[in-house]
């Protein structure tokens, strides 16, 4: 099942941190999962820059909560 989430990130620990995100649904959660930027050769997250993501993963229904973790 698809899910497409937009984040805004606003301060970042270091041009290396890790961005996950860990999806609760009336059907149930999903594991953490890595995000990573597109189109970038570096692959690292920039701050202030709004990123678009879209996860494939087990059927969750309806999001009622994320929750995202830079490590």
């Amino acid at each position: 099942m698809p899910y497409t989430m937009s984040v805004k990130l606003g301060e970042v620990l270091s041009p290396d941190t890790n961005l996950y995100v860990q999806l609760y649904g009336a059907q149930g959660e999903t594991s953490k999962i890595m995000l990573r930027p597109v189109g970038s050769s570096l692959n690292k997250f920039e701050r202030g820059r709004t990123y678009k993501f879209t996860v494939e993963t087990v059927d969750i229904g309806k999001v009622e909560l994320s929750y995202f973790n830079a490590v």
